[in-house]
């Protein structure tokens, strides 16, 4: 008898211990973002992976949130209220970026256990997802273009207002350069399931088909290990690698002597970019740089100026700035540039040209930059007017394929 009192009473107890734990963690799961809050606005100095400061840099992470504008009848009625109050309590959950990265690699481990009885040789990074994660590579690409007509109308429309002033201009040569990013690459191995295939090869054919007084150029590789040697696996951009590849190809056009192709690493953290970021695939690539001597090269924007050889923004950025926006930071997207070769070059081109600047500069004398051509940028001026201002002996467009499509919409006044 006494035994059985025992043992009941030790059940009972391990039973309180079991409740309480669960009732704590039930409580600091509910209160977590209330206390995470409280903690922010009070100083207290937490590490980032226990605040939302990760999740800041991820998909999926903190968002700007117009709590105060939403307080009133109509927020409440429309449901922004609610909306605004949802995501400001996300906006404090601790661990927020564990949860998000953990979660996308469940999902992902169930996706990639499933294509074990297909084979494809990439699978969504998780549910829904459009980047694509390469098993092979371990790398993110996104789901290749089709060739929509609204984008072959837009690269139609790009190239004869190009050509319209190319004509007028007898006296200025006209570059384009197609970049092979994964979407447009024939690399890109989701490119056999699309139903209808358009690269950037076949973009640039399309573009010269219609400017035949402008050079079109690209170099769109076959196999993802050249891709991935141009290219970074995290991101979108192309690596000092691709950089200098694209920079000799129009050296040889354009009769400029050419650079070395050696590269050194980077000081600084492994770099995770935009495709990382988005997928919530976290791979890292390491970062490098063109190992020529830019010394002599003056790279300027407004009042600012600086030697060719210096990355002021990236020296300057935190480490984890450094890691999630390496490219950005590294490659500063100056305005002008006074380098040390022979005549003048206008660069209008998307952020693929921010890393062509200091190649550039090592053959023209003078560049004039403008970045137009980036998704999200659009400009008031004019080409004639650039013309008029910087008098270039060539006038080159960078960009990939997508962002000459939407130029004209973005920019309907640039070729008037």
């Amino acid at each position: 008898m006494p035994n059985t009192v025992r043992q009941e009473k030790s059940g009972t107890a391990s039973s309180a211990i079991r409740a309480a734990v669960f009732s704590g963690a039930l409580i600091v799961l509910l209160c977590g973002p209330l206390l995470l809050f409280c903690s922010e606005r009070c100083g207290v100095n937490l590490p980032s992976w226990l605040t939302s400061a990760d999740a800041s840099y991820l998909a999926g992470g903190s968002q700007e949130v117009d709590f105060l504008g939403q307080c009133n009848i109509e927020g409440v009625l429309s449901g922004n209220l609610r909306d605004a109050v949802e995501a400001e309590v996300g906006n404090y959950v601790p661990t927020k970026a564990i949860a998000l990265v953990v979660n996308a690699g469940i999902q992902r481990f169930a996706i990639g256990a499933s294509n074990a009885a297909f084979g494809w040789p990439c699978y969504p990074s998780s549910f829904g997802s459009t980047d694509l994660f390469v098993p092979g590579q371990e790398a993110i690409v996104k789901w290749p273009r089709e060739g929509k007509s609204s984008e072959v109308d837009g690269l139609t429309n790009f190239s004869e207002s190009v050509e319209s002033i190319a004509k007028r201009h007898g006296e200025i040569s006209f570059v384009s350069y197609v970049v092979a990013r994964s979407e447009a690459s024939s690399a890109n191995p989701a490119r056999a399931l699309v139903g209808r295939d358009f690269t950037a090869t076949d973009a640039a054919g399309l573009m010269g088909k219609t400017m035949t007084d402008t050079v079109v150029i690209t170099n769109d590789p076959a196999s993802l290990s050249e891709y991935y040697r141009l290219y970074f696996k995290s991101d979108h951009h192309w690596r000092a690698e691709g950089a200098v590849d694209a920079y000799n190809r129009l050296a040889g056009i354009l009769h400029k002597a050419s650079i070395p192709e050696d590269v050194k690493k980077v000081e600084g953290p492994l770099y995770s970019g935009s495709y990382a970021r988005n997928s919530l695939c976290l791979i890292e690539d390491i970062p490098t740089q063109l190992s020529c001597d830019f010394s002599s090269i003056e790279l300027v924007r407004g009042e600012e100026s600086q030697s060719g050889n210096d990355h002021i923004r990236y020296r300057d950025a935190s480490m984890d700035n450094k890691h999630w926006y390496f490219y950005d930071l590294f490659y500063d997207p100056f305005t002008s540039a006074r380098g040390t070769g022979e005549g003048k070059l206008l660069l209008v081109s998307d952020s693929f040209g921010f890393s062509l600047i200091r190649p550039l500069a090592t053959g023209f004398s003078e560049l004039n930059c403008s970045r137009a051509l980036q998704a999200d940028a659009s400009t008031e001026e004019s080409l004639e007017d650039m013309i008029d201002e910087f008098e270039p002996d060539v006038v080159l467009f960078v960009a990939d394929p997508g962002n000459y499509a939407t130029f004209c919409d973005r920019n309907p006044q640039f070729f008037n």
